[in-house]
């Protein structure tokens, strides 16, 4: 091939492309027609029927080959694309599954409110799910991540997708991936992947739902090594999408989720009863009538993975990959033909005339100009990119327009220019990879071009040498492979990460064949305590504590590995020690007709063990806080997250009545709601313990008090615990032994053990400010002779008004005692630093107080059975008053001359102030 389309090059620019000169015969124009020699005819028609043969066993060959390319990229995509889908799958059903196993640690019947906490904080955690719901048997939504207990009123009965997945679970099924539908409650576009979660007795109690976003499942696909025409998906066995990228711009969501497809996919499929992996074209009722599709069919469940790749993508891909071969076929064609008809005409120039060489020659000289255009045609027109250089100097020669295009140079910049100024190899390496070509010791190179807009691309060149008047040039076929390329470095990579998975040190994987160990990883090893390599082998039996249970295994497993499913269970091992631990296992047939399996295994001895002790301590904590003694709640943002029974009674409201509502509902004011917010968290935040007594608000209004105590419970989420005991019965026990310590309990006036108390205080503020103060010992006079006639019923009313005027005579910062009988104390603080202006506003006091409770005194006798009466009542007052400073004197003393005082007062007539010096 090479050397046809150098030779056919060699006659186009001996003939015109760097314009050489040639001495040829004229061509015959006489009326007699030459004849073509026998045995160059035959030859031509030989060659012909050679090249034509050539050059469709060329095409043949090439079609086949790059569809086979074509397919097995393909596939190996599906294979990547349906592990890492599996295994999203795989581990969404382990969260639902330990969602279930939450729920239900409280026996059978779930706590909705409990549950409605759990799925919240795992939709919290898990910003791919849409949504979780909880669904009863009958198709009614209990609760979701977004709508507590009792909120929703929905139910999924009469939903198609619902009603397929009872009938999945029949069939034995546990989990459902459902079709894309509108969800119910929040009218999104979702995903339903949906568990069985069923009793003791294993009748179905629940199903727990997690809905994924359409959107979610397409991003698998957004970083797939597929060109922009191919589409890939994810496919039930029913026919309908899961998922696919691109979207079709033009089809609603509804036509390409909510009918099934048809076309030769899902009928490939369908007939050979779903088959792990393979490939099939024809029409797609989506996409258009001839696609190449390859498929995967996940591990785990009936749900297929799929590549789309329109044909004319693959005839695309052909058409340029023969294209060089069609040009040199066409130059050789060409060339054959103009040598034919020189070495014709050369043939037949002895027997025409000399006098018409001139006429021919110029005929001939036609002729050439036609077949330099013809070729300067195919070099310009080829959509491949051609160079022309000289091999010496390196400097490029020609240029096509496809060259002109993709290096993004003029023409004129271009042609001149070094190749040096394109690759990006050295000046030295790059003559010695020229001088390799032109001695046809290497033809095909791997070089990195770099464009005029500075980009680096991988290209593939075919050089070859062609002969011109003046000396050899090269001819350069240069391929961008760089998105292949990187297409191949993404594979290793994917092959290397698959590299590292099987070596990592957390899961053991094996591989068995007729249950002896074919391959372990380093993991499994350390796992059972066997030295690398030591397994190799050994029969899986050695691993089992007994026979029994190695034949349990065997007897429960292969049957679901036979039927192409994933087998899973947790089961006991014997390590080489002796020790006994707990794995978690699974296992899968490793290809139809191998024999093998691949099991990985993963030690969970210690949640098996601790297991009984969890239990026990979930007990413990359930009762602690369920307890009816403690309120209990958790906040954050001064927002109540959760309460327990106990809290919820304390506050008067009903049970997850709370949940959401802010803490402020329970305080009897927004100062006091500022004032304890801004203590507590003050002292949480730096990691102690708050505790208070505060005044609460109930939701019917009334008010309690409560021993409170919080503390932060994670300082990632600001979420704090906060425990609350009713105190209210004790601060009134309290409150009432205070009111009996220290006031009169019949005029609720401070005792004279509170009055000594307020004066030593006065005594002490005094020796602080240099100021005085007065105390005043007042008697009433007159006071028996009511008590005589009218009884201790009615004096008491007089005590009680005298009471209330002495109130209202002096300030709020004084103190009015009754000191015993009818006798009563005034004390006045903070009056003056003099002690002349003291007395002075002490007398002022003091007259004031004897003229107020000298005015009659009208007092209301209430006697069960009998009207209301009246009994008008005079009493006057003697008052002996004390001004005292920091003069050293102790309080007896300034009450002894008080008292003093007020008995001059009653001696000297009654109804009088007196002054003790």
């Amino acid at each position: 091939m090479a050397a046809t389309l150098r030779r056919d090059l060699w006659l186009a620019l001996n003939v015109g492309v760097y314009r050489g000169t040639s001495s040829v015969a004229s061509p015959p124009t006489s009326l007699e027609t030459p004849r073509l020699p026998q045995h160059l005819k035959g030859t031509i028609v030989a060659l012909a029927l050679l090249l034509a043969a050539y050059t469709v066993l060329v095409s043949w060959f090439s079609w086949v080959d790059e569809k086979a390319n074509f397919v097995q990229n393909l596939k190996t995509i599906t294979e990547l694309e349906a592990r890492a889908v599996d295994n999203y799958f795989v581990h969404l059903e382990g969260d639902l599954r330990d969602l279930s196993a939450e729920m239900t640690l409280g026996g059978d019947r779930i706590d909705l409110n409990h549950a409605y906490q759990i799925v919240k904080r795992y939709k919290a955690n898990h910003d791919e799910v849409y949504n979780v719901t909880l669904i009863r048997p009958d198709g009614e939504i209990l609760l979701t991540a977004k709508n507590a207990p009792g909120t929703v009123h929905v139910t999924l009965a009469n939903e198609a997708s619902f009603i397929g997945y009872l009938d999945d679970l029949k069939a034995g099924q546990t989990l459902g991936i459902g079709q894309p539908l509108l969800a119910v409650v929040s009218k999104a576009v979702i995903v339903p992947v949906r568990i069985a979660i069923r009793d003791s007795a294993g009748k179905l109690a629940y199903i727990l739902s997690a809905n994924l976003p359409h959107e979610h499942l397409r991003s698998f696909w957004k970083e797939a090594p597929v060109t922009t025409t191919a589409a890939i998906g994810l496919m039930r066995d029913n026919g309908f999408l899961l998922s696919r990228y691109p979207v079709p711009g033009s089809l609603g969501l509804e036509k390409i989720y909510g009918e099934p497809r048809t076309g030769a996919l899902i009928n490939h499929l369908r007939t050979q009863q779903f088959p792990e992996s393979g490939y099939v074209q024809g029409p797609s009722s989506l996409d258009g009538p001839d696609f190449l599709n390859a498929f995967r069919r996940l591990p785990s469940y009936p749900v297929t993975v799929f590549v789309a790749m329109p044909m004319t993508e693959v005839r695309a891909a052909w058409m340029a990959r023969v294209q060089s071969t069609y040009a040199a076929v066409f130059l050789l064609l060409a060339g054959g033909y103009a040598a034919f008809k020189y070495a014709t005409r050369r043939q037949m120039a002895s027997d025409l005339e000399r006098k018409r060489m001139d006429e021919a020659r110029e005929a001939f000289a036609q002729r050439l100009r036609q077949s330099e255009e013809r070729f300067r045609h195919f070099f310009e027109e080829n959509s491949s990119v051609q160079l022309i250089m000289d091999p010496i100097s390196g400097i490029i020669e020609d240029a096509n327009q496809a060259a002109v295009a993709y290096y993004g140079y003029p023409r004129e910049q271009l042609v001149g220019m070094l190749i040096s100024h394109i690759n990006t190899l050295s000046p030295e390496r790059l003559a010695q990879e020229r001088l390799n070509a032109l001695h046809e010791s290497r033809n095909y190179f791997q070089f990195e071009h770099r464009l005029a807009s500075g980009d680096l691309r991988d290209v593939e060149v075919h050089s070859t040498p062609i002969q011109s008047h003046d000396g050899a040039r090269l001819l350069s076929i240069v391929h961008d492979v760089t998105d292949r390329n990187l297409a191949q470095k993404r594979l290793r990579q994917v092959l290397d990460e698959q590299k590292a998975i099987l070596n990592n040190d957390l899961i053991g994987i094996v591989t068995t064949l007729n249950r002896t160990i074919v391959w372990a990883n380093p993991a499994f090893e350390h796992m059972l305590g066997y030295q690398a390599g030591e397994l190799k082998g050994v029969s899986t039996r050695v691993n089992y504590p007994s026979d029994e249970a190695y034949e349990a295994l065997g007897t429960a497993a292969y049957p679901v590995l036979a039927a192409g499913k994933v087998f899973r269970s947790q089961i006991e091992h014997v390590r080489k020690d002796g020790q006994h631990i707990w794995l978690d296992v699974s296992g899968e047939m490793l290809g139809q007709g191998s024999g093998q399996s691949l099991w990985g295994f993963v030690d969970i001895t210690a949640r098996v063990l601790g297991a009984e002790k969890i239990d026990t301590l979930m007990r413990q904590q359930k009762a602690i806080l369920n307890n009816e003694l403690v309120g209990i709640m958790t906040a954050r943002e001064r927002t109540i997250e959760w309460a327990n029974p106990a809290f919820e009674t304390m506050f008067g409201y009903a049970p997850g009545e709370l949940v959401g509502v802010p803490v402020r509902n329970g305080y009897c004011s927004d100062e006091a709601y500022e004032t304890f917010g801004k203590n507590a968290y003050a002292t949480i935040a730096l990691g102690q313990s708050y505790r208070t007594e505060f005044e609460y608000l109930r939701k019917d209004g009334s008010r309690f008090f409560a021993d409170v105590s919080g503390s932060v419970l994670s300082a990632s989420t600001g979420e704090s615990l906060w425990c609350f005991i009713d105190v209210t019965e004790r601060k009134r026990i309290e409150l009432e032994i205070n009111q009996l310590a220290f006031y009169d309990t019949l005029t609720a006036l401070p005792n004279r053990r509170l009055l000594l108390d307020r004066l030593s205080q006065a005594m002490a503020a005094n020796r602080r400010s240099e100021r005085h103060g007065a105390v005043m010992f007042l008697d009433l006079d007159n006071f028996k002779s009511l008590n005589d006639v009218h009884g201790h019923d009615v004096g008491d009313l007089l005590l009680l008004e005298v009471a209330d005027r002495l109130k209202g005579c002096v300030r709020q910062i004084d103190t009015v005692s009754r000191f015993g009988g009818d006798e009563f104390v005034v004390l006045l603080g903070d009056l003056s630093a003099d002690k002349a202006e003291s007395m002075v506003l002490a007398k002022s006091i003091a007259e004031k107080i004897r003229a107020k409770l000298a005015e009659p005194y009208v007092l209301t006798i209430n006697t069960p059975g009998q009207p209301a009466s009246t009994v008008t009542h005079r009493c006057s007052a003697s008052i002996g008053v004390r001004v005292f400073a920091s003069n050293g004197l102790g309080r007896d003393e300034i009450l002894k001359s008080a008292d003093a005082a007020m008995y001059q007062a009653k001696d000297g007539g009654r109804n009088a102030v007196r002054f003790c010096e």
